[in-house]
This record gives structure tokens, C-alpha cells and sequence, in this order.
């Protein structure tokens, strides 16, 4: 009897040791198998007791919940450098063909020069000025280049200012002048507000803003009497300005993608009218800066009206 007592003892407690042993060797397992997921889930250095303590708490289905939530912001990762990447592409091969024109416009420009036509005064003339024009058109693309590596560093900082609407945009009508002339493009403004349109912002980019806007309204004009208008309303607290014409248009499929840097609606027609394709972009990012709206609304032939919104002067 007593042989029975000591086996079943026995059995009893072998069956103990080796549950023990299999539940040690078991949460080891597992213990180690979570310190392994919480290494690849986490970036900071945690000793082992921390993923201990984080598997204590939070348990199997906390662990698959965390590691659900890494997988979801990891794929959000690699869409952003899929963007990136695309973006980085699309932004090289396009300043590759926006810099391109010009510079072998320049070269064949003074390769026929040095081949004899210096010595022409009818062809020599006529070929520096069209160098000329195509060192401008780079000027133009690297000024816009770097106003663009500018906001990429959220450097666009608006330095304010009180000043009058109407005189900002009677200055760049006067820089417009000849070339408004030339084209037989007619500037006007209107003001249909009670006071003067002082506006707190900061003047040269809005100069610039205006003048961009300007001067595509020129670019893309009608032959049959084109014009550009700048109209001021009264919006309570802000202003809101119109820079309207009588051009080209934009179709409805395109407006959309006006703002994104060098989209042209007509790339081979734009690149023949000049321009580095990253005025609208430049334009929607001071706007934006000023934590103000631009929109768009446009007809294909009947022409294109560009509006956006600045503080008032003591609003």
C-alpha cells in the first residue's frame, strides 16, 4: 500500500517538474519571441524587463493591437517615400526639360555666331537677343527654383506690413507697361470697396503674387482685345482681390492641378510662351502663408479669374 502512495507521489509530482518545466521553457519562449517583435515595433532602446512589463500589461491582444498599428504607419511610411520618390523624379526630369530649351537654344545661338554670322550685321543682332532672352527664361527658372527650395524649408515667412492695395498693383502695372503694349493687353483696377484697400501683409510677395498672376494673364492672352482687370470687394474682416482676363482659359479637367508645380495645360504651347512652370505653385504657397484662400475658376476660351483674400488694416 505504501509502494501505491509513493508511486502515485511520485507521479504526481514528475507531472508537477515537468508542467513547471514546460510553462518555463514555454513563457521564455514566448517572452522571447515578444522581445523580438517589440524590437523590430520600436525605435528607443528598452531592456528586456521593459518589454516584460509591456507584455504583463498589455497581453496577447495588446501585443497583435501594437503590432497592427506599426504595420498601418509603416505602410503609410513607404507611401510617403513612394511619393517622395515619384515626386523627386517627375521634379528632376522636368527641370531637366525646362533647362534644357534655353541652353540649347544658347548654344545654337552662338555656335552660328562663332561660324561666321558675328561678321553679319543683320543675323548678329537678332541672335544676341535671342540669347538674351533664353538667359532670362534661366533666370527666370533658378529664381523660381530657389523660391521653391525656400518653401520646401518652411522658410516663407511673411514679414507684415500695412499697405495700400491699389498703389502695390499701380506699381506693377507700370512694370508691365511696354510689355502689356506690345501684346495690346489693357490694365485696369477697380475698387469696389468705401475706403482705400490697406491690407496687412508682406508687400514683396504679394508683389509677387500679383505680378506672377499679371503677367500669365499676358502670356496667355486673346489676340482680339485682351485685357487684365484687378478688382478689390469688401469681405467684412479681409479683402478679397480678383486678377481677371479675357484669355486662353483653362478646361475643367485641368483646373484642378493649376497649383502643382510645372503642370502646364498645354505644355508644348507654354513652353513656346515662356516661363519655368512654378509661378501658380509659388503663388498658392505665399497665399497660404498667410493663412488666406486662392481659387481658380476658369472657362476653355473665355478666360481665367484668379482670386484670393488678405487681412484688412485693423480688422
Amino acid at each position: 500500500m505504501s509502494f501505491v502512495w509513493f508511486s502515485i507521489i511520485a507521479t504526481v509530482v514528475l507531472f508537477l517538474f515537468f508542467f513547471v518545466m514546460f510553462h518555463f521553457v514555454v513563457k521564455r519562449f514566448v517572452e522571447n519571441r515578444i522581445k523580438l517583435i517589440y524590437k523590430i515595433i520600436y525605435t528607443k532602446k528598452k531592456s528586456r524587463e521593459d518589454f516584460l512589463k509591456l507584455y504583463q500589461q498589455l497581453g496577447f491582444s495588446g501585443v497583435e493591437k501594437e503590432v497592427q498599428n506599426w504595420l498601418l504607419k509603416l505602410d503609410v511610411k513607404f507611401e510617403e517615400m513612394n511619393q517622395r520618390e515619384t515626386y523627386r523624379r517627375e521634379f528632376l526630369g522636368n527641370i531637366s526639360h525646362e533647362l534644357k530649351t534655353p541652353v540649347f537654344n544658347i548654344q545654337g545661338y552662338i555656335t552660328t555666331l562663332l561660324d561666321g554670322a558675328i561678321n553679319d550685321p543683320h543675323v548678329n543682332r537678332s541672335y544676341l537677343e535671342r540669347t538674351e532672352a533664353s538667359l532670362e527664361r534661366m533666370i527666370s527658372i533658378l529664381n523660381d527654383l530657389d523660391a521653391i527650395s525656400v518653401i520646401e524649408r518652411n522658410q516663407m515667412v511673411p514679414e507684415y506690413s500695412d499697405f495700400n492695395l491699389e498703389v502695390l498693383t499701380k506699381e506693377i502695372f507700370d512694370d508691365f507697361e511696354i510689355k502689356a503694349k506690345e501684346h495690346g493687353v489693357k490694365l485696369s483696377f477697380r475698387n469696389k470697396t468705401h475706403w482705400e484697400p490697406m491690407v496687412e501683409a508682406d508687400n514683396r510677395q504679394i508683389k509677387q503674387v500679383i505680378s506672377n498672376l499679371v503677367e500669365n494673364s499676358i502670356r496667355y492672352r486673346k489676340e482680339k482685345n485682351p485685357y487684365t482687370k484687378i478688382t478689390v470687394y469688401d469681405m467684412n474682416e479681409r479683402f478679397l482681390v480678383e486678377i481677371s482676363d479675357n484669355g486662353i482659359g483653362i478646361s475643367e479637367n485641368d483646373l484642378p492641378q493649376v497649383f502643382e508645380r510645372f503642370f502646364r495645360t498645354d505644355k508644348a504651347r507654354s513652353r513656346e510662351k515662356g516661363g519655368s512652370g512654378l509661378g501658380l505653385a509659388i503663388v498658392k504657397h505665399i497665399i497660404n502663408a498667410h493663412n488666406q484662400n486662392i481659387t481658380v475658376r476658369s472657362t476653355l476660351g473665355e478666360g481665367t479669374t484668379f482670386s484670393f483674400t488678405l487681412n484688412k488694416v485693423n480688422a
